[in-house]
């Protein structure tokens, strides 16, 4: 069954901005390709939020999934 999807607040999104979260390095995976928006003049890569938020319910979820949450080490 598909879940609702949870729309990302614009507090939240100030919040990723303004901590530098959006922010990756000059060198990245092929992998870690997907979620780059564009880059900056110094070559730092810029991740795209929506997508960074996706992921970020996405591991709520699965955490939440667990019976016992404590156990993860």
């Amino acid at each position: 069954m598909a879940q609702p999807i949870i729309k990302l607040p614009d507090s939240f999104a100030k919040l990723l901005i303004a901590t530098n979260s959006h922010l990756g390095g000059t060198d990245l995976s092929k992998p870690m390709s997907h979620y780059v928006f564009g880059k900056r003049n110094d070559k730092i890569k810029v991740f795209d939020i929506d997508k960074t938020w996706k992921k970020l319910i996405l591991a709520a979820r699965v955490f939440c999934g667990y019976s016992n949450p404590g156990s993860i080490t």
